[in-house]
């Protein structure tokens, strides 16, 4: 395969010159493609543009019983499917060209209140990703391809920062020199939109962000979003698997290494320990699936990754895969679906991994066991750092502190991701923040920063 800078350039110019495919969607191609996607016909995979099929196969990650794994997302639900099978339903259709060498089918049902939309490319079903960024910058780390919408709201830095990460999680969750070599070759392909309203276009649902199963992207708002990378990971990782999975072990691991939307691991992580401390919410009660996902994710989210860290340093990563396989399942198998404490380490151990996990205590107020940067602040504070990954020399403002009674927060400007929080009403033990002759006053540990505390300067 070449390599996926160039999906959209030279295969399709090559295309073009050589007239292989039509320009615009006919309504006989249109009927026969909606034919074979009522009626799952072998034939489905014909109507997809053969670049899109490669980028859809390219990591090798498949799924129990799933024929088209390009359809992941965009087929239609079987309760209309079996109405149109057998109780003579009807999709009405209508083809809406877009550019002179795409189009989108409208297939909606009147009076039910259900569509779908598919877009063609010459007369081929390519995906929205394919359709919407076909004019973005494209550019690649070693392991990642980047298609991203507004380079004003990107840096190299976050792409840098994307990178390292992807890297750090190959020893976490064990990759081969084989699956490695594969993520150098074919990419995670990362799509940076600009904002929900760009996301939606590219992924057909309201988000900050999400893993595309159909083609193996990631789509975000966000520059450095680790969460839905780890889902990327973890299923390259298994290669083929069940759909679905218990949401304990599948949100539970993205949060444990890559936190959630804008907040690093150390930020959600803490929550967690607090929700469990303090007896607002314990393991036990998520079990469950239908319970996990009753409750608030603002409480369940932080407590399964704090859980699945433990889970990870205690069974090993082999033994952590072999517990994420086996609570996997089909969409039958999965609904009811509950972890049975057997299966898990005892409670003893969970308890002490509890007591003596320290993650969370970037920002204290005694003077700390490990090296840590004191800072005194009246309400807000810019740091400036050099920065060589995207060559601005001089320093330019990268961390913002912001201090109240209520809370202390450390954000990363370039990645905007908050890296390190201290909130008085969710932290365990709680103590007040010390506000002395006008500033508040606070240790932020030394891991917090990229640099050295003494290569930071405040503005």
């Amino acid at each position: 395969m070449c390599r996926q800078v160039l999906w959209f350039g030279l295969s399709l110019l090559i295309m073009g010159a050589n007239g292989s495919y039509g320009q615009q969607l006919t309504k006989a191609k249109a009927q026969e493609f909606v034919q074979a996607l009522v009626s799952r016909d072998t034939t489905l995979a014909s109507f997809v543009l053969p670049e899109e099929r490669e980028v859809s196969d390219r990591l090798g990650i498949q799924y129990d019983g799933v024929d088209f794994k390009f359809l992941l997302g965009y087929d239609i639900d079987n309760a209309i499917r079996e109405g149109i099978q057998e109780k003579g339903l009807s999709f009405d259709t209508q083809i809406d060209s877009l550019h002179e060498d795409i189009s989108l089918l409208k297939c909606g049902i009147a009076g039910r209140n259900y569509s779908r939309s598919y877009y063609f490319y010459r007369g081929f079903l390519v995906s929205p990703v394919f359709v919407h960024t076909r004019t973005w910058r494209r550019f690649e780390t070693e392991h990642i391809t980047f298609l991203v919408s507004d380079t004003s709201s990107f840096n190299l830095y976050s792409a840098d920062r994307l990178e390292k990460f992807v890297q750090s999680m190959f020893d976490v969750l064990g990759f081969s020199d084989e699956q490695r070599l594969r993520l150098a070759k074919d990419k995670i392909v990362y799509v940076r939109c600009r904002d929900e309203e760009e996301i939606e276009k590219v992924t057909g649902f309201k988000t900050l962000g999400m893993f595309i199963l159909a083609y193996d992207y990631v789509a975000t708002t966000y520059n450095c979003h680790y969460h839905e990378v780890l889902h990327l990971l973890i299923n390259f990782k298994l290669g083929t698997l069940p759909l679905y999975t218990h949401p304990l072990l599948q949100e539970g691991f993205a949060v444990a290494y890559g936190g959630r939307g804008g907040k690093e691991p150390r930020v959600i992580l803490g929550l967690g320990q607090f929700l469990m401390r303090s007896g607002l919410l314990d393991y036990g009660s998520i079990l469950k699936r239908d319970e996990f996902q009753q409750q608030d994710a603002s409480f369940t989210y932080p407590l399964a990754g704090l859980y699945n860290l433990f889970l990870v340093n205690t069974m090993g990563i082999d033994g952590y895969m072999r517990l994420y396989r086996k609570y996997s399942g089909g969409e039958k198998e999965i609904s009811g679906m509950r972890i049975d404490e057997k299966d898990l380490p005892d409670s003893t151990t969970w308890k002490t991994f509890l007591e003596n996990w320290e993650n969370s205590r970037s920002i204290s107020f005694a003077t700390p066991a490990r090296p840590a940067h004191l800072f005194n602040v009246k309400d807000s504070l810019i740091l400036l750092a050099n920065d060589a990954a995207v060559g601005r020399i001089p320093r330019q403002a990268k961390y913002r502190i912001t201090a109240s009674k209520e809370e202390i927060r450390v954000l990363n400007l370039l990645t905007n991701n908050l890296i390190a929080d201290y909130t008085v009403s969710l932290s365990w033990p709680s103590h007040p923040i010390p506000f002395i002759e006008g500033t508040f006053r606070f240790y932020v540990d030394h891991s917090v920063f990229d640099e050295r505390p003494e290569d930071l300067i405040a503005q």
